[in-house]
């Protein structure tokens, strides 16, 4: 029975001593609260007394807070007018770097055009210039044809290659006629000598000049083909050799075609006599007429009459 009356007694302990404590804190609290009240109207009555009494007080304060707002939008304003400089300075430098890189890269290319296309120009002038005088090159470029014209007192000359031996190979073959080849062109360009065309294993050229005597034109032919003559001698494995002629006289030049093709050739006397005197020689030999043999350096040409009209070297 005493238990029971004992919890009770705790119990009802408790229940008063959490009233207690509560009205303790809502007293507390009212406290605060009329605290807070009572500075808040403490503000209210200093400011109200402040704008009463002290109007130019606040109007100043006032005029230094717009100036302060004022500096900070100068301020705002100058750095946003700084980035947006920077950002459109960073374009125009892009812009100029790209424009630069395009110009580059244009001007590569462009290069490499004309490099390409004089490349090939250098190939079809080089490729023309074995079937065409070098000097009537531009006239086909620019007029598209080579008007037929007379070519008066030139000196005209045919090699003929000739096989002293049997080749092992095309190849080889092709090759002795190419260094061949190249030797004569290399010796008519020293000695002003224009190459007509070259058929087969026939060279036809033309010494042609205006400020040269016929004497001369005829040392100079009889000179190249001398030198000819010695560089195959001394080179005497490639099997080859050569048999010649030189003649004298006026000449038609000009463009042939025959079926797909267009070729420079000359036409005339002098070309059906070198033929001839041509045919007629003896391997290792040059062949002149009459005329050119008279006007040869016999000092330095030892001459013979191998039959009439015709003389050799």
């Amino acid at each position: 029975m005493h238990q029971p009356t004992t919890w009770r007694l705790h119990a009802l302990f408790a229940v008063l001593l959490l009233l207690c404590t509560s009205l303790t804190q809502a007293q507390n609290t009212t406290t605060d609260t009329a605290e807070l009240e009572q500075r808040i109207q403490q503000s209210q009555d200093s400011i109200r007394a402040m704008v009463e009494v002290q109007p130019e007080r606040l109007s100043r304060f006032l005029d230094e807070i717009e100036a302060i707002k004022a500096a900070e939008e100068r301020k705002f304003n100058f750095f946003n007018r700084m980035e947006w400089g920077k950002a459109a300075l960073i374009g125009l430098i892009l812009l100029a770097g790209g424009v630069l890189l395009i110009f580059g890269i244009v001007r590569i290319n462009t290069n490499r055009l004309v490099r390409n296309m004089s490349n090939r120009a250098q190939s079809l002038k080089k490729n023309l210039a074995r079937h065409i005088p070098e000097y009537l090159i531009g006239d086909l470029v620019h007029e598209e044809t080579i008007s037929p014209m007379v070519w008066k007192n030139c000196a005209v000359l045919q090699v003929d290659i000739l096989e002293n031996k049997t080749f092992r190979s095309p190849d080889e073959r092709i090759y002795a006629m190419d260094t061949l080849f190249k030797a004569c062109q290399g010796l008519s360009q020293n000695h002003g000598i224009i190459q007509i065309k070259n058929t087969g294993q026939k060279i036809l050229a033309v010494c042609k000049a205006s400020k040269l005597t016929p004497m001369e034109q005829a040392n100079i032919s009889a000179g190249c083909l001398n030198e000819l003559r010695s560089a195959i001698e001394a080179q005497s494995e490639t099997g080859l050799t050569l048999k010649a002629g030189i003649t004298y006289g006026d000449v038609v030049a000009g463009l042939t075609k025959g079926g797909d093709k267009t070729s420079f050739d000359i036409w005339g006397h002098p070309v059906q006599e070198v033929q001839e005197i041509t045919r007629s020689s003896k391997p290792g030999t040059i062949s002149t007429t009459k005329y050119i043999a008279r006007s040869l350096n016999k000092s330095e040409f030892s001459i013979n009459e191998a039959e009439e009209g015709r003389y050799e070297l």
